[in-house]
């Protein structure tokens, strides 16, 4: 990939890291100090309170998470002298940035799963080309969303992602420390749409070379019901009856972003061009929800689709109108799932083992 000029994730909240950092230190001083008080009380809330939280193993998995955050933090110190910099990873350091946030993102669903009692099942990830570049559509309905690239498609795969950040993220000291080194894009809520963030993306995808992939969230904004309906409010006062009518159809996921797809599609080259739906992260809107014991014995379900670069229409529009019917897809397979889950009663889970409705394309 060629390096220079791809979005400002190197310089973007340079100031944080003077907040964050004592911030970090003083978080987990605290928590050594109050977890043997606050465990057993934690332990004896899960047991007599009924309310089906789970204080127990939101304290252990906060615990831990702090925890994966100080030893990343210490790691990238030392790459902070070998790789140039506080800003900027030069081209050799690019790989161990990447390897260090790879592991920051599959330990912390790591822990997560396995302090709340969580099972996985992944399909879809058995034909990737290292070759080839990739770009992933993802659904976005979870603050753990952002973990899923790296955590399994990277993981698994072998392939370095790329990924588009919101703002709010750099809070987090890993992606602070480590991510801001590597040619991401930032982008806030208010300008995730204009021409400037729609350019870098599309430069990104552009540059991407072989085994290297781009991860975005075409939605723009994490699905939920009244999200849903505010969107489809803005687009029938908007007067675009026919983009209503098809975020209308959908249950489970918002409309995809016509202008970013379009600048993206056009851009991609012959990239392979992947689907990821994914269920059981629905009940965790924020950090917080972790503690309210909605992913207590929830399977997470992962199902990737791989549509081959030369199977993917050419021209920018068709190919736009050709990720509208894969997200469709996506939906119809979040739905089938639900059902499938709710009549298996499986808690918590909106996905299942159904058959690909999107393989055609």
């Amino acid at each position: 990939m060629k390096r220079d000029g791809l979005g400002p994730s190197e310089m973007e909240g340079g100031g944080r890291g003077w907040l964050i950092l004592p911030g970090l230190l003083a978080t987990a001083i605290l928590l050594v100090i109050a977890t043997p008080a606050c465990l057993p009380l934690a332990w004896t809330f899960d047991r007599i309170g009924g309310s089906g939280r789970s204080w127990c193993a939101g304290w252990l998995t906060l615990l831990a998470l702090v925890g994966i955050e100080l030893l990343v933090v210490a790691r990238a110190t030392g790459l902070w002298f070998t790789c140039g910099g506080p800003w900027r990873a030069r081209e050799e350091g690019f790989e161990a940035h990447g390897r260090l946030l790879r592991w920051w993102a599959a330990s912390t669903l790591r822990v997560i799963v396995r302090l709340n009692g969580m099972r996985v099942e992944v399909e879809g990830l058995d034909e990737v080309d290292l070759g080839r570049s990739h770009i992933l559509f993802i659904r976005h309905v979870s603050v753990l969303d952002t973990l899923l690239p790296r955590a399994t498609f990277s993981a698994v795969t072998g392939v370095e992602v790329l990924e588009v950040w919101k703002r709010e993220l750099l809070w987090i000291p890993s992606l602070h420390f480590v991510a801001r080194r590597l040619p991401h894009v930032v982008v806030s809520r208010e300008d995730g749409s204009s021409a400037e963030v729609v350019n870098q993306v599309a430069a990104l995808a552009a540059n991407l070379t072989g085994g290297e992939g781009l991860a975005v969230f075409p939605e723009g904004a994490r699905f939920s019901p009244a999200r849903r309906t505010h969107v489809l409010r803005h687009l029938e006062g908007a007067g675009r009856a026919d983009r209503a009518e098809e975020a209308r159809a959908l249950r489970h996921v918002l409309p995809v972003r016509t202008g970013s797809t379009r600048a993206l599609m056009d851009r991609r080259g012959d990239a392979d061009v992947w689907f990821l739906g994914h269920a059981g992260f629905d009940a965790i809107f924020s950090f917080s929800d972790l503690f309210r014991g909605g992913l207590r014995g929830v399977t997470l379900r992962l199902r990737f689709w791989r549509h081959a670069g030369s199977d993917v229409p050419g021209d920018p529009d068709e190919a736009v109108a050709w990720v509208r019917a894969r997200w469709r897809d996506l939906d119809e397979w979040l739905n089938q799932s639900k059902m499938r889950a709710l009549a298996g009663n499986d808690p918590g889970a909106d996905g299942g083992g159904v058959s690909d409705p999107g393989s055609e394309g």
